[in-house]
């Protein structure tokens, strides 16, 4: 690969790499040798040599009676491109967890008590006249921040029009949680504490799984299409065979 075919597979054009190269050959030039050199119309070379300088291969001599140019140190540029390729790699996890397929898992991992309200508030929006169904977790691991967190939780989904059915421990530290179902339009089935006490809550969106440690002070959220499905067969069939 010759040097200006190099260039340009690094970004620049054809005659900006034309016009860097014949510039690293002449040294301190000025714009009509550079364009004798290029085989480019002096106009055209001015306006590449902006470009090249606002790129940062070339630089403009200060005080110059006729405008004079130098060209940086390719070192430099090749540097920086390698930069920018090993930033947009850094990325690529990322935007691969964007790209969603049907049958794709996509996991999102969340710690500390405001990671536990980013999991809970999670995409709340779409899910507005949605219905959330789960196995939900008794309360004794809950600071007073987790809780007020919960709370805020059950408002923003009565706000827009989301129900929730739950089952839950029947535990005193549940007892105000179960005050309010009513008034939120949620609907939970209790089980006796020796059967189920659960310190972790995994509820089934039409969107996702999320699974709760309150304890811990950790989320994962969960999407998968195959997953909502059997997360919430598991619930229909444990809520059909509870009184």
């Amino acid at each position: 690969m010759d040097t200006t075919k190099a260039l340009e597979s690094l970004g620049l054009s054809e005659k900006e790499s034309r016009v860097y190269v014949s510039l690293l050959e002449l040294g301190r030039s000025n714009v009509t040798r550079i364009a004798e050199l290029s085989l480019i119309k002096r106009p055209t070379t001015y306006v590449l040599l902006e470009e090249l300088r606002k790129k940062g291969l070339v630089l403009k001599v200060p005080h110059a009676k006729n405008a004079l140019f130098i060209a940086q140190d390719p070192d430099v540029f090749f540097q920086d491109s390698l930069n920018r390729v090993t930033e947009a790699h850094g990325t690529l996890s990322r935007l691969k967890a964007l790209h969603r397929k049907e049958d794709k898992v996509s996991t999102m991992y969340f710690e500390g008590e405001s990671g536990v309200r980013d999991a809970l508030m999670y995409r709340y929006k779409e899910l507005a006249d949605e219905e959330i169904v789960g196995f939900f977790a008794k309360g004794e691991t809950l600071t007073p921040s987790l809780l007020r967190i919960c709370h805020e939780w059950r408002e923003r989904m009565h706000k827009t029009n989301a129900t929730l059915r739950g089952i839950a421990p029947d535990h005193a530290t549940l007892a105000e949680f179960r005050e309010t179902d009513s008034k939120l339009g949620q609907l939970f089935k209790s089980i006796p504490f020796d059967q189920y006490s659960s310190d972790v809550s995994i509820d089934a969106t039409k969107l996702f799984v999320r699974i709760v440690l309150f304890g811990a002070k950790q989320a994962v959220i969960i999407e998968n299409p195959a997953i909502v499905h059997t997360i919430r067969q598991i619930f229909e069939l444990s809520w059909k065979n509870l009184k």
